[in-house]
């Protein structure tokens, strides 16, 4: 199962990775958040909170996707419904 879901995000960001190679601190990037438990819409609440715009929301990864201002992700990461070992930006 654990491999299951590191292959399905590694595909996803290879297919959603921006063509961009900056990534400033101003900049918005795409990431995925793993949330631990099903996504719910306080999830999704918390991250537009934080300036995230919602890309798609997961429900067999327990994840969202979502375009978020770089500075916004050490504060998403402190959420305890986040899974801190899964946000990470895409290769």
């Amino acid at each position: 199962m654990y491999e299951n879901r590191i292959l399905l995000f590694a595909l996803l960001a290879f297919i959603l990775a921006p063509i961009s190679g900056a990534w400033s601190a101003g900049e918005r990037v795409r990431y995925f958040i793993g949330i631990d438990g099903p996504v719910g819409a306080q999830d999704i609440g918390m991250v537009e909170a934080a300036g995230a715009e919602v890309r798609y929301a997961y429900s067999i990864v327990d994840a969202i996707a979502v375009e978020i201002p770089q500075a916004a992700l050490s504060g998403i990461e402190q959420n305890p419904r986040v899974d801190r070992n899964d946000v990470g930006r895409p290769k």
